[in-house]
């Protein structure tokens, strides 16, 4: 499991997340695909492979584009970047806070369970993922500081928005350790991920 291409798709994952806090915090709309394919990832238990969490890569172009720019340097995007890093500090803190761990798996499980209804849509779901956001990783330090328009960040369904692609974001940040991935490795392997993201991107 703990292989470039593994650790390419979770981290672009964790970009994907992180750009829409940014475009919905600041514009107030995304592309909701964007974000359905992220909360789909959320009840994926023990994967083996990629394709187990994310069955078309092609979903999380704007990551991977994302990711992309951030380690080409070009069009690279501080706040995106800012979002990442506060990811990993909250993964870090979350480790070491075994009581949220067991709130949080429990209450992706009572999800899971009502998510598989076909009539709940991408509103209702961001809710309830905002909730147990809100019950769980807000209590933990360090909380997350989103940036964006106040018109936007006082609406409540945009909040739950940003708390739910915060907490997918989570989701993808321990994938990608559990694939093996690291912030040196991003650095020492840097073309090979590149690599795997043009690949990605051209089929």
């Amino acid at each position: 499991m703990k292989d470039i291409l593994s650790q390419t798709i979770s981290l672009a994952a964790i970009y994907q997340s992180c750009y829409i806090v940014k475009k919905v915090a600041w514009h107030g709309k995304f592309d909701e695909n964007h974000l359905t394919v992220l909360i789909n990832s959320l009840f994926i238990n023990n994967p083996t492979s990629m394709n187990d969490i994310y069955t078309d890569t092609k979903k999380l172009s704007v990551g991977l584009n994302s990711l992309k720019n951030q380690l080409t340097g070009i069009n690279k995007d501080h706040e995106i970047y800012n979002y990442f890093s506060s990811l990993l500090n909250l993964s870090r803190s979350l480790e070491k806070n075994v009581k949220v761990i067991t709130n949080i798996q429990e209450g992706l499980s009572l999800l899971k369970d009502s998510f598989s209804n076909n009539q709940i849509n991408i509103d209702d779901k961001s809710t309830k993922i905002a909730n147990l956001y809100m019950s769980t990783l807000s209590k933990i330090e360090p909380r997350i500081i989103v940036s964006g328009d106040n018109k936007y960040l006082k609406n409540p369904m945009i909040a739950s928005k940003i708390r739910t692609s915060l907490f997918t974001g989570l989701r993808s940040v321990f994938l990608w350790k559990e694939f093996g991935g690291s912030k040196i490795k991003n650095f020492f392997f840097k073309s090979k991920i590149l690599l795997e993201i043009n690949r990605i991107l051209a089929v």
